[in-house]
Order: C-alpha cells, then structure tokens, then sequence
C-alpha cells in the first residue's frame, strides 16, 4: 500500500496517534480558507523522495506567500512527477526529530523498515529490518 504523507497522517490521526495540524490543499486558492495559523510548511504530495531539496517544500508566513508558494509547487516536476495535492502542515521549530519508514526494495527483492533520528542538522540511521 502506498500512501502520501497527508493520508499517512489522516490515518494515524483516525487511530488516535498525535500529528501536527495540517490541511489538504487541492488548489492554491484552497489556502485561502486555511484553518491552520502560520507560520505553514507547503508540501508537495508524491511519491518520491528529496522533495524539500528540489522546491518541493516551502515554508511561508502569510496568505499572500503561501498562494504563490502553493502556484509554484504545483508546477513543479520531482523526478517525472506532479502533485495533485499539497499539504500544509504547521510549522515547528525542533532541535530533536524521529522518522520510520517502511518500503519495499525490488533490487532486494525484500520488505524494509527503517528508523532514522536527528539531533541538530545530522541524520543517524537508528535501525532497519528487511525481510523477504
């Protein structure tokens, strides 16, 4: 099953796990109606990675920003790929972050699970499991 990150945190949200406020955008005018407070981050909605290292993540403080923000990620290809949905997330300043991942390596031919942390600016890979 793949899943955008919006959807992954409707999911946990629905199981009771906590996630940040965040809203789906379908249009750049959808920011308009925005029920978060900025600082926001905008998010592009595909399935791929280093999203944030081609433009694919924006931080914006005001309505005004996030539209021309929202505008530039939807036309913005990462790897082949355009989204058709964005997520704005509430911003969060962290010294401290933990992300899991769980995905599947055809080279490998095997089921990945994998815990990265980070303190600062470093990323230290915590732990992976692979099965086949």
């Amino acid at each position: 099953m793949d899943l955008l990150e919006y959807q992954a945190k409707e999911l946990f949200s629905q199981m009771g796990i906590p996630v940040l406020p965040s809203q789906r955008i379908d249009r750049p005018t959808d920011l308009k109606g925005l029920k978060i407070p900025f600082p926001i981050v905008l998010k592009s909605q595909v399935y791929r990675g280093a999203r944030g290292k081609v433009g694919g993540v924006r931080f914006v403080e005001n309505t005004i920003d996030a539209i021309a923000a929202a505008q530039a990620i939807f036309h913005l290809s990462i790897m082949g790929k355009y989204p058709k949905v964005l997520l704005a997330e509430a911003k969060y300043d962290s010294d401290r972050e933990f992300t899991w991942q769980l995905r599947w390596i055809a080279q490998l031919a095997a089921r990945c699970c994998s815990a990265r942390s980070r303190v600062g600016l470093k990323w230290k890979l915590t732990s992976q499991v692979c099965s086949k």
